[in-house]
């Protein structure tokens, strides 16, 4: 488990890890990383996930208003693929049936977790979070 002392869930559909090292450090939710990610078969959720998908209610973004039904599921590389929608269908729609492993000992990356400001548009878009956030 990512945290010590938290229990298990009694169904258990889905183990990822974070990747917290993509994330920015502003946002309250981190993306599942894309390269581990154990599922139970179902095909509700399946269909589920279509619908998300088909709704498209994904608000551009990098604050904790944008992504998936504005509610900070996005804004990060991916976020609108696999490793936001996941984070959204575990975090948001299915809490308590899903399990964070902890990412030093499963899918570990070698990354560089030290923030360097964005480059480019994602820096015209972290001067523009930073400008509203303190407008708030």
């Amino acid at each position: 488990l990512e945290f010590h002392g938290e229990s298990l869930p009694d169904r258990i559909d889905a183990f990822f890890t974070r990747d917290y090292a993509s994330s920015w450090p502003w946002k309250k939710i981190a993306d599942v990383q894309g390269g581990f990610l154990v599922l139970r078969p179902n095909e509700n959720a399946f269909l589920e996930y279509m619908d998300i998908i088909r709704q498209g209610n994904f608000l551009p973004g990098s604050n904790d208003e944008s992504g998936f039904d504005g509610l900070g599921y996005g804004g990060y590389n991916s976020g609108r693929t696999l490793e936001g929608i996941v984070a959204y269908f575990y975090g948001h729609r299915h809490p308590g049936t899903s399990v964070e492993l902890n990412t030093c000992r499963y899918n570990q990356i070698a990354a560089d977790v030290k923030w360097h400001k964005p480059r480019g548009n994602a820096a015209a878009n972290n001067d523009n979070n930073n400008n509203n956030n303190n407008n708030n």
